[in-house]
């Protein structure tokens, strides 16, 4: 009996391994790489692209904002943070209030590139041979908002050395 079932399944894989199927996988395939490529990629997160969002957030980033962050991986969240004359006037994770200070302003714009700066300063370390042992190994892609510079996406992907 089992013998038959595993015909059965040989048989069915010939008959989508046929001209027609393979035109269907093929045509699927050509969809795909189409939406691929109409999608924006994240560039790398190098010193010059971050300092020139820094400076143009600084010179044209209004006082007054509202921003929803989603956060994913193992610590996902939403954030939202109403920013008034410059400083947070409220902030939430996952539509609770923020309660520590000192947690307040990380989901800020500034607070934001002060995130990035750091990472930043981290892939320095490790490029130029000056990283502590304990120095997180990063890779950092960012688009930013062509025309104020806020971060519009951010992907922080935090590598472990083998063995650690």
């Amino acid at each position: 009996m089992t013998e038959s079932t595993d015909e059965t399944s040989v048989a069915d894989n010939r008959r989508a391994a046929s001209p027609v199927g393979c035109l269907i996988v093929l045509l699927l395939l050509v969809v795909v790489g189409a939406f691929i490529a109409i999608r924006r990629p994240l560039p790398p997160l190098n010193r010059e692209r971050f300092d020139h969002a820094y400076e143009q957030w600084q010179t044209t980033g209004p006082a007054n904002y509202d921003i929803t962050i989603r956060v994913s991986g193992r610590q996902a969240a939403e954030y939202h943070v109403e920013v008034r004359d410059g400083d947070v006037a409220t902030a939430t994770r996952n539509g609770q209030p923020l309660k520590q200070s000192r947690t307040l302003s990380t989901w800020s714009v500034p607070g934001m590139f002060n995130t990035m700066e750091i990472d930043l300063e981290n892939v320095e370390r490790h490029a130029a041979g000056r990283a502590a042992a304990n120095t997180p190994r990063l890779s950092l892609m960012a688009r930013f908002d062509p025309r104020l510079g806020y971060p519009e996406f951010y992907q922080r992907t935090e590598y472990r050395d083998r063995g650690s």
